[in-house]
C-alpha cells in the first residue's frame, strides 16, 4: 500500500486503494474456476499459463503509468539511496524484575 502513495501521492489515495482492492477481488474470483479446470484436466499447466498471460500486461501498464521522476529514481545506483533510520526503545528504562511489593 505504501507504494501507491509513494508513486501517485496521497490526494486520491482512497480512490486508488479502492480500485486496487476491486481488481484484486475480481482476480480472486477467477481462482475458483481455474482450480476446478486444472483439477478436472489433471494438470495446472493451462491455469498457470492463463494467469501468466493475464499478469504480463500488468507490468507494461505499471511501467507506462510511472511518473517520470520515479523512473529517474529507479535508475540510481543502490549506493546513491540514503535510508533514514530511527532508534526507539520498547520499554522505559525501569527495573522490570523488581522484587519489591
Amino acid at each position: 500500500f505504501f507504494q501507491t502513495g509513494e508513486l501517485f501521492g496521497f490526494k486520491n489515495y482512497g480512490i486508488l486503494l479502492g480500485l486496487t482492492n476491486i481488481i484484486v477481488s475480481a482476480a480472486s474470483l477467477i481462482q475458483g474456476p481455474l482450480v476446478n479446470w486444472a483439477e478436472a484436466s489433471g494438470s495446472y499447466y493451462g491455469a498457470n499459463l492463463t494467469m501468466l498471460l493475464v499478469t504480463l500486461p500488468l507490468f507494461g501498464i505499471v511501467l507506462f503509468a510511472l511518473p517520470k521522476s520515479t523512473k529517474k529514481r529507479a535508475k540510481r545506483k543502490p549506493h546513491d539511496v540514503e535510508v533514514t533510520s530511527e532508534r526507539t526503545k520498547l520499554f522505559p528504562p525501569t527495573n522490570m524484575h523488581s522484587t519489591r511489593t
